[in-house]
């Protein structure tokens, strides 16, 4: 009796082992399923946002008025003397875009070589020079994304998207940049769409760091 007892008793707790570890790993691959799909989704709204916002920065440097303003202001950085109401004009006409644009955080006008910050609506930003920033450099041939990374100026995290600005005669005359509001970013991360009670969902880069 003692032996069958041991003996069925064993035979009870591996069947209940083997049903645990079964229901676990059935658990595990459902809740691995449910947050693909959940990134799949965030990727895609992701995408989708940061190619809005890359189109309407290409647009804007490609506006008549921006590649003469920006012609007319890169002989003389500084907008003294001469080019000063071209200055004024295009600091005006940034104010104006960065207003209608609650995505934009901050817009620069950097010089085509040694990437001087010629303009921006930060007045803080004005005079560094952006040499080794891949917006700066990926953006004097082509419309340019550079990957979340702190701003300069405010340390807080932004996106950055550049594109060339070219005078009539197709010269380069300037690349305009701009760094984004990342709140879009944030509340479509946050979403919360398939998450249960207590679950979170957050943005790290490729190195693990925290965005």
């Amino acid at each position: 009796v003692v032996v069958f007892a041991l003996f069925s008793g064993l035979i009870v707790a591996l069947l209940g082992a083997a049903g645990y570890l079964f229901l676990t790993a059935d658990l595990r691959g459902t809740v691995a399923a449910q947050l693909s799909a959940l990134g799949d989704l965030c990727e895609t709204s992701l995408e989708k946002w940061v190619d809005e916002q890359a189109r309407t920065v290409g647009s804007l440097a490609r506006l008549p008025a921006v590649q003469k303003m920006a012609s007319s202001l890169l002989p003389d950085p500084t907008g003294e003397g001469a080019w000063a109401p071209a200055r004024s004009e295009m600091a005006d006409f940034f104010s104006v875009i960065a207003e209608g644009h609650a995505e934009f955080r901050e817009i620069c006008l950097l010089a085509p070589t040694g990437g001087l910050v010629v303009l921006s609506t930060t007045r803080a930003s004005e005079g560094q020079y952006r040499v080794t920033d891949s917006a700066f450099v990926m953006g004097r041939t082509g419309l340019h994304v550079q990957s979340v990374h702190p701003s300069p100026v405010s340390l807080l995290p932004t996106l950055t998207i550049s594109a060339p600005v070219f005078n009539a005669a197709g010269v380069p005359a300037g690349v305009l940049a701009v760094d984004l509001n990342l709140d879009s970013m944030d509340r479509l991360v946050k979403v919360g769409t398939g998450l249960g009670p207590g679950e979170e969902s957050y943005l790290v880069d490729r190195f693990h760091v925290f965005v």
